[in-house]
């Protein structure tokens, strides 16, 4: 287990997620819904750096997250948890 204190992974998440949020054209940056994880404590921040709004699953209730479980899912027929993906290249 970590001993990095959650401020700096919630500080790091944050500050990664608008960097790359901020990459896309606005017309690309849709409304995100995520689960309720410690490090997604910066979801204020997120919004007024990126203008994408943040909605959140209730409590034990990831398949409010329907596209990321789909994929998840999808993936897993190929990739089974804990593949490493570093190999792979990305398709021209």
């Amino acid at each position: 287990m970590s001993t990095v204190p959650w401020e700096v992974h919630t500080k790091n998440v944050t500050q990664g997620l608008i960097r790359e949020v901020k990459k896309l054209t606005f017309h690309l940056r849709r409304p995100l819904t995520w689960d309720r994880g410690i490090k997604m404590a910066g979801h204020a921040k997120f919004t007024v750096a990126t203008d994408v709004s943040i909605y959140f699953c209730d409590p034990q209730s990831p398949w409010q997250r329907g596209l990321h479980e789909n994929s998840s899912g999808l993936l897993r027929q190929y990739f089974p948890k804990g593949t490493g993906l570093a190999h792979l290249s990305q398709p021209l």
